[in-house]
């Protein structure tokens, strides 16, 4: 039976044998597949991956103490305006240790910044080769823009401040416009970004009908956080989007392939609204000038026209003067002619019917005196035949009370003094008794 050995003997050899073989520091690339860090103690203990095809062809511990820590992570974050972050390759300088409990890992004590950002650049250029060879990279900037682009679908999210300087700019210098817009909120940073955004590309592009332009807004941030937006994936989204769209993604510096392939791009979100209101400024002047040439043609057309028409006017005056005053004679003549054959005819008419009114009036004034007459004599025969006297004369009488004559029974009761006129005189008498016939 061949020697045997215990695990500790055997951890203990291998080692031996790595810390004189691996006894330097050596400068690795990986990607952070879990960061690891304990907010508590100030370690972190990255867990390192590297990929083929997609699949995990080495992986190994790391551990990063937490003075060290927090000055790498320091030196990152003001070289890249970035935070240490996993799926993010880096390059980082490592010792190799083994520990019979813990196996072997690797300790981090330095980190290089520009490979990080040298990965964006290679993959930025690898994004702009595919577009350009896909004959994609100048589609979005050839859509035709909007004459009034008024309809703005936003991809950003409510909390951004670039979307809120965005709104406040336009509140402030586009009120007057008729524009609305519609917020499509979406992670704006890291590699989730890009499936995020292209999401909402889609959601957009479902509703094209309702949008005039859309807009990709954020606030500033560096250079690695702005990766997602080198993306193939939502470069192409961008330049094969069926209507122009807008970036201001907020930084100064590296234009990312997202912002080449759009239509329009500004620094700033503030930026993107301020060519808007001069879009619609422009716009509002142009329309104005417009207007303005428009009213102007009637007053090109008749200023002339007038002349020629004062011209005219001044020659036919000057032709029609001596016909005119001619006429003007003749009818004067003519005006006495009439007046004194008016006047004798005027007279002639007037004796004629002076005469004639005369006969006429003289005629039925006689026949009317005459029928009224006639009339007069059969009224007063009609009153001599009523007259109370003539009415007495024939055997009646008439009771009065009071000077007034009682016509109805119930006008009299017991005791009243009554007077009784007959045609040769008249009695008085006292009611004792009243009869009535039922």
């Amino acid at each position: 039976m061949s020697k045997s050995h215990t695990l500790l003997e055997l951890s203990q050899s291998i080692e031996r044998v790595i810390s004189r073989t691996f006894n330097t520091t050596y400068w690795v690339s990986a990607e952070i597949s879990k960061l690891n860090f304990y907010p508590k103690s100030g370690h972190c203990y990255p867990e390192l991956v590297e990929k083929k095809n997609g699949k995990i062809v080495a992986e190994i511990r790391s551990t990063i103490w937490s003075r060290t820590y927090q000055n790498l992570a320091h030196k990152f974050r003001t070289e890249t305006g970035e935070e240490l972050r996993e799926g993010m390759r880096i390059l980082f300088s490592v010792q190799v240790s083994y520990s019979p409990t813990h196996g072997i890992s690797l300790n981090i004590r330095d980190i290089d910044p520009s490979f990080t950002l040298g990965e964006i650049a290679r993959e930025k250029k690898m994004a702009i080769a595919t577009l350009k060879k896909e004959g994609i990279f100048d589609a979005n900037r050839n859509v035709p823009f909007p004459f009034f682009p008024n309809r703005i679908a936003i991809i950003s999210v409510i909390t951004s401040k670039g979307y809120q300087d965005f709104l406040e700019t336009m509140k402030a210098k586009a009120s007057a416009y008729n524009y609305a817009y519609e917020l499509f909120p979406a992670i704006l940073q890291g590699d989730v970004a890009v499936g995020s955004i292209t999401e909402q590309l889609e959601v957009i592009a479902g509703r094209l009908g309702d949008f005039d332009v859309a807009m990709i807004i954020r606030g500033g941030g560096g250079d690695v956080g702005l990766n997602c937006y080198n993306h193939i994936d939502m470069a192409k989204a961008v330049a094969t989007f069926p209507i122009p769209i807008i970036t201001g993604i907020g930084h100064s510096t590296n234009e990312t392939v997202v912002e080449m392939v759009s239509h329009l791009n500004r620094i700033t979100p503030t930026a993107v609204a301020d060519s808007f209101v001069d879009i619609y400024r422009n716009l509002d002047t142009k329309l104005q000038n417009v207007r303005s040439y428009i009213l102007d043609i009637p007053n090109q057309k008749i200023k002339p026209e007038k002349q020629k028409l004062i011209h005219t006017i001044h020659h036919l005056k000057s032709y029609a003067a001596q016909p005119i005053n001619n006429e003007k004679m003749r009818i004067q003549s003519l005006g006495s002619s009439v007046k004194t054959g008016s006047d004798k005819l005027i007279v002639r008419e007037q004796n004629f019917l002076n005469l004639t009114l005369k006969n006429q009036l003289e005629t039925a004034s006689k026949k009317l005196i005459t029928k009224n007459q006639s009339r007069i004599e059969l009224l007063n025969a009609k009153l001599k035949i009523l007259d109370p006297k003539n009415i007495l004369k024939r055997g009646y009488s008439m009771t009065l009370k009071d000077g007034k004559t009682v016509t109805n029974l119930s006008d009299l009761k017991l005791g009243d003094d009554i007077s009784t006129q007959f045609h040769a005189g008249s009695i008085d008498a006292k009611i004792i008794k009243i009869n009535t016939h039922e």
